[in-house]
């Protein structure tokens, strides 16, 4: 997946463009005085001005010295000086445009006399010469001096202090095409066609060749800052006390780098690279192929599954790692398994009973069960009826977890950025450590690995090339055909391939003790996640873009609706905001509860005239499509109080009441988290809720339909998948009929 390529003109101005912040200018009332070479703006909503800078060389900093990234143990490898543009620096937003902002998302989701108390807690907090003032010319003094002013703040505050189990709470999992497998051949030569693409994504991110990201909207070609992907096959999340480590590994893969491999819970290091020597895909194939004979062949006791352990809560598994890490050949193990590339999951298909389908509409597959039994590799492939039957939400739950301690839950490293998941009867994806990077960059990057073996799996004819790959379906792999093919179906290297190491563990009965207590505890968490596949099939991103309409926004107004109709209540929404326009951007949230939202929905559940309903849907939709752009904009509003509350605390200031007051709480309640996750394929990510009463909901629109990954605890009474999924399709259905009525 690439991205569209400006022309000289426009590359010229944004590789020098700079960026001019309005902060040191703009007082609680939102008035601005405008600086030299700044147009005047008084609205919040207004734009940033932007101001030429000299061009710079884009240098990207090594993790452990730059103050805009976490502290790791050692520095990245760093990409030439040259392959990049320079970004601007993450703005600090205007106090009173943060503020206002503020109250108009509560607004809607507290009660009247709340919300009242609300505004004169933070009027006091922003009034001039008030303790927001002060703290704000902190912010702007550390936005001088840092490369990035929030990013420390925000990666401690999203992912390093949180203390739950990284499946299902923070680990998305990403369903790929399904292949089409007949035998252990293609299995071993798909996973080793995704080592291999994988590791020459790596290469070309080391090497500073991959193709500028640019905006599509709002500056268009603006170039964004290309970090995140430095990090995806480089960083390692390690659980420590009081908070965990996002740690960089980059150096110990200068020269040779591995793989972890994992089935049926025994573990391998395999080698791609040896001295600055690449393994060639045969090569790959041949230590996959020793790997698989090796477990299938073991008759000994079943190896201690410890990979359950890094799937349990972050404190306990901290706990445990330093349990493991007492035994000098664990601890060696340990750092085998942190400093490797990748994890390559070989997974037993989860049984069909795991999950049922159900169809609620003609137009919609809302489904999470399904009906078919897969027995273990052995017994899947090639068994087509079977195959058919395991459902792409049963390869979902898969990706996500793993199934439990009894299924694969054990079979993963979770700590690790990348984990691919092979199964044997072709449902295949990634499950991925989300510290290091966002969703939308490792979607880029997986991507572009399908697309490299699809083109692969699609070869030219025998005269036109060396090694013949037949067409195929999708992107199967199947049995190459020419002289370098021994008589087992598998490629034959030209130089002998090394062994693969089975790493072996060391477990007092201490260890296993707390084995089985974090097997309970994720058998729990898989059991309590209810989790569903909204395939709408009604319209897509096509129709929202013919009626002038952000599709982003249009969806977002929708799963408000969906909330309304099953809560009777907005709720606080949190959508991700890509900020990578700026240096070492991450996210923001998107908020999409505001008042103009729920006079809207309040139009739609009573059914109120045509036009109505159609003045208010257009006032919430400008509104909302407002807050997104102020968002990729740099002027967020939960990224700025995150940073207004961090440095209160630096500065050794009392508690603000604005982050002390339940409003706050509300704020950060977010029972509706949501993400657009776009792909070109048919692959599509999920996640789950981030609070015990709320719902998950990625989102990928296609120009004729959307998929939706919903998801909720089955512990909490008071949420549904099915309804919400119900109520969803409802809402979209209603939003096109209502839009239609425009122009009869």
């Amino acid at each position: 997946m690439t991205s569209p390529q400006p022309s000289p003109g426009r590359l010229t101005k944004y590789t020098n463009m700079g960026q001019r912040y309005l902060s040191r200018w703009v007082s609680w009332s939102g008035t601005v005085a405008t600086p030299p070479g700044s147009p005047s703006k008084g609205s919040p909503s207004e734009g940033i001005s932007l101001s030429p800078q000299p061009p710079r060389a884009f240098q990207p900093r090594s993790r452990a010295s730059s103050k805009a990234s976490n502290m790791s143990e050692k520095p990245p490898v760093t990409v030439p000086e040259t392959s990049y543009p320079l970004v601007p620096k993450l703005p600090v937003p205007p106090l009173g445009h943060t503020l206002s902002w503020y109250l108009t998302h509560m607004k809607p989701v507290l009660s009247q006399e709340e919300y009242q108390e609300t505004t004169k807690i933070v009027e006091e907090f922003g009034k001039p010469g008030g303790f927001g003032e002060k703290i704000q010319e902190e912010l702007i003094k550390r936005h001088d001096s840092m490369d990035n002013w929030a990013y420390n703040w925000w990666l401690d505050d999203m992912y390093m202090n949180i203390p739950l189990p990284l499946p299902v709470n923070s680990n998305p999992g990403m369903v790929f095409p399904h292949q089409k497998f007949t035998s252990t051949t293609d299995i071993i030569n798909f996973a080793a066609k995704l080592v291999t693409a994988a590791v020459d994504m790596k290469e070309r991110i080391e090497a500073g060749d991959l193709d500028v990201d640019r905006c599509s909207a709002r500056e268009r070609y603006q170039p964004m800052c290309m970090a995140q992907y430095n990090r995806v096959f480089t960083s390692y999340r390690r659980p420590a006390i009081p908070k965990d480590k996002l740690v960089s590994v980059a150096e110990q893969q200068k020269d040779s780098q591995h793989i972890i491999v994992t089935y049926k819970n025994h573990i391998f290091r395999v080698e791609v690279a040896i001295e600055g020597t690449r393994m060639n895909f045969n090569q790959v194939v041949e230590q996959l192929k020793g790997v698989m004979k090796e477990v299938e062949e073991y008759e000994g006791s079943d190896p201690p599954p410890v990979g359950i352990l890094t799937a349990d809560h972050r404190r306990t598994w901290a706990q445990s790692r330093q349990l493991l890490a007492g035994d000098a050949e664990n601890q060696k193990t340990l750092h085998i398994i942190e400093t490797s590339v990748l994890v390559l999951c070989f997974d037993d298909p989860l049984p069909s009973k795991f999950n049922l389908a159900t169809r609620t509409s003609h137009r919609a597959s809302l489904s999470k069960r399904s009906s078919s039994f897969t027995m273990n590799s052995q017994s899947s492939v090639g068994n087509g009826e079977e195959l058919t039957l395991r459902d792409e939400v049963n390869a979902g739950h898969q990706m996500i977890h793993g199934g439990g301690f009894n299924h694969n839950s054990a079979n993963r490293w979770f700590d690790k950025t990348v984990q691919f998941v092979v199964t044997s009867d072709g449902w295949c994806g990634l499950c991925y450590e989300h510290s290091c990077a966002e969703g939308i960059v490792v979607i880029q990057l997986v991507e572009q690995v399908l697309q490299a073996i699809a083109a692969d799996t699609q070869a030219p004819p025998p005269e036109e090339t060396e090694e013949v790959h037949p067409p195929q379906e999708e992107i199967a792999v199947s049995e190459p055909q020419d002289s370098t093919v021994n008589n087992t179906g598998f490629p034959a290297p030209e130089e002998a391939a090394p062994n693969p190491t089975k790493l072996e563990w060391k477990v007092t009965p201490v260890i296993y003790r707390r084995i089985q207590e974090s097997a309970d505890r994720v058998d729990r968490l898989v059991e309590d996640l209810d989790f569903r596949i909204l395939r709408y099939l009604g319209y897509g991103r096509g129709f929202m873009k013919k009626t002038k309409c952000s599709p982003d926004a249009f969806i977002q107004l929708a799963l408000q609706l969906a909330f309304f109709r099953c809560h009777g209540q907005l709720t606080s929404t949190y959508e991700s905001a890509s900020t990578r326009r700026f240096r070492h951007g991450r996210v923001d949230s998107i908020r999409a509860n505001t008042p103009q939202v729920l006079t809207w929905c309040e139009a739609m559940v009573i059914n109120a005239p045509v036009a109505d309903r159609l003045a208010k849907f257009d006032t919430a939709i400008s509104m909302q499509t407002d807050i997104m752009v102020n968002n990729i904009l740099g002027r967020g509003i939960d990224i700025h109080l995150l940073g207004l509350r961090e440095m209160a605390k630096e500065m050794g200031l009392p508690p603000q009441e604005i982050f002390t007051h339940r409003s706050y709480q509300v704020a950060n309640h977010f029972r509706l988290s949501t993400s657009q996750v776009p792909t070109l394929s048919d692959s599509w990510m999920g996640y789950g809720p981030v609070v015990p009463n709320g719902y998950g909901a990625s989102y990928n629109p296609h120009p004729d339909y959307i998929v939706f990954c919903l998801s909720a605890f089955n512990s909490c009474e008071e949420t549904s998948t099915l309804e919400f999924g119900r109520s969803l399709e409802r809402a979209l259905d209603e939003m096109k009929v209502l839009l239609e009525s425009r122009v009869k």
